[in-house]
């Protein structure tokens, strides 16, 4: 009878098996790349699992079963890995329901406020350009009145030919 240790492991299993656990390890990081950049950009909030941020949802974004992390394989450095991971992220991150709640609800009144002032600040413009419209109308609706009145007067300076004229502008302009 042959115990384990008798019996040698296959090369090819071998590497199989190493390759297996590196494309897990490989996975658990780049999903926890992503979830940081997505709480980044979210401020602080995770915006998957209500918030929540779990072992559970880290290998569910990875796309690997979480019950890996406790083979005997993981246990010890992946699993210890995680926990750390999850423990740092966790201190940046507003936790709970009702907190990230309150978070949304806070920045949704901000930007609901950012865009009543821009809405504002635009009405307000529009109206300003409509003043300047009705002016810039006006101003047209004189400047052709001058210039009728110009017409006509040169019309009449040319009906005056040969009568006593005398100009009243100074002399040399």
């Amino acid at each position: 009878m042959t115990s384990k240790t008798d019996v040698l492991i296959p090369e090819g299993l071998h590497n199989y098996a190493k390759s297996r656990s590196s494309n897990f390890v490989t996975k658990l990081r780049e999903a926890m790349m992503v979830i940081e950049g997505e709480i980044e950009h979210n401020e602080g909030l995770y915006p998957f699992n209500s918030g929540r941020l779990t072992k559970a949802e880290l290998c569910r974004r990875a796309g690997v079963d979480d019950k890996t992390l406790q083979n005997p394989t993981h246990k010890s450095s992946t699993n210890k890995m995680v926990d750390d991971w999850l423990e740092r992220v966790k201190r940046h991150v507003a936790q709970g329901r009702t907190v990230v709640r309150r978070a949304v609800t806070e920045r949704a009144e901000h930007w609901k406020q950012e865009h009543d002032r821009i809405g504002n600040a635009y009405a307000l413009s529009e109206l300003e350009h409509n003043e300047r419209m009705v002016e810039l109308e006006k101003l047209k609706g004189e400047n052709a009145k001058l210039k009728q009145e110009i017409d006509e007067l040169r019309e009449m300076l040319g009906h005056a030919e040969g009568k006593n004229i005398i100009s009243i502008r100074p002399k040399g302009n």
